[in-house]
């Protein structure tokens, strides 16, 4: 996977400045912030600098594709291009929904001794209960964006919160953190690691 980066970074490296190159594949989806800060690395970008450039780029997209998702992919499943896409986006993001839609934490969390009143309180008032259902899972998505794996990120990510009809004040500061924190991870794995390998 590393390969594709370095490729993308090469080829737009002889057309744009690096600062643009890293910037741009930041905002690709699949590639995000993991991307950018590997060819940043490769293209010896300062590692500040691309931090800053990785997390705006890859943060771009996200209230975009909160806010208008579900419109674009009704549209999208109406043609004969891009149905079929858009039937494996919905079904790859139903997938990763069912992951975190699970509360999971919940019942991890409930099965402890410290919290049998929480669980009490719970069975009696619903509204109490959705609170904790959301925290749940915007903590799962939150977890979902932070780990670097393919198949993780931002764009995913944004993607699961607006078909859950998680709001945007809700899903936005959650996905921010949470490519923050893959950014941290990426950052020291790249610049870290990487260099002191000598690669």
């Amino acid at each position: 996977m590393d390969k594709v980066f370095v490729t993308i970074a090469e080829f737009l490296d002889k057309y744009i400045s690096k600062g643009w190159v890293v910037f741009i594949i930041s905002l690709l989806p699949i590639l995000e912030i993991r991307g950018g800060l590997i060819a940043a690395h490769f293209l010896d970008v300062d590692w500040i600098r691309a931090f800053i450039l990785c997390f705006i780029a890859n943060i771009i997209p996200v209230v975009f594709i909160l806010l208008f998702v579900e419109k674009i992919l009704r549209w999208m499943k109406k043609t004969k291009l891009f149905g079929k896409l858009a039937g494996k986006i919905e079904k790859r993001a139903d997938k990763k929904q069912k992951e975190i839609d699970d509360p999971w934490i919940l019942r991890t969390m409930l099965k402890t001794k410290g919290f049998r009143k929480m669980g009490e309180r719970i069975k009696t008032e619903p509204q109490y209960k959705e609170m904790i259902l959301l925290r749940c899972k915007m903590f799962a998505l939150f977890l979902f964006v932070a780990i670097p794996l393919p198949g993780t990120g931002a764009w995913t990510g944004s993607v699961i919160a607006a078909l859950m009809n998680m709001k945007v004040r809700h899903a936005f500061p959650v996905i921010a953190l949470g490519v923050l924190i893959a950014g941290f991870i990426m950052t020291l794995l790249t610049y870290g690691l990487l260099a002191s390998l000598g690669i």
